[in-house]
């Protein structure tokens, strides 16, 4: 794994939302990326990668916890991925 980000288009009025990336259901995070209304709207954030490396047959999954969101719009998640070892 290469990098971690997410985003919300609007943050709202009554915003928490958590975003983490998982390996096997295991977080790959440091600690989750956070937003709240507090934040700006369609600002990206960076997750700190605490694991980055991942074997065939490994599930990469992303788990988003909605505490609260109230007006919160656009979540979105994505990861950087890159090969470093050719199949065999």
């Amino acid at each position: 794994l290469k990098g971690f980000h997410a985003i919300l288009n609007v943050t709202g009025s009554t915003t928490d939302i958590d975003f983490d990336i998982k390996i096997n259901g295991v977080s790959a995070l440091s600690s989750l990326l956070n937003f709240t209304n507090t934040d700006s709207d369609g600002v990206p954030k960076d997750g700190s990668l605490s694991t980055t490396a991942f074997t065939v047959d490994d599930i990469i999954s992303i788990e988003v916890v909605v505490t609260s969101s109230t007006g919160a719009q656009g979540a979105y998640a994505w990861v950087d991925i890159e090969e470093d070892n050719a199949p065999t």
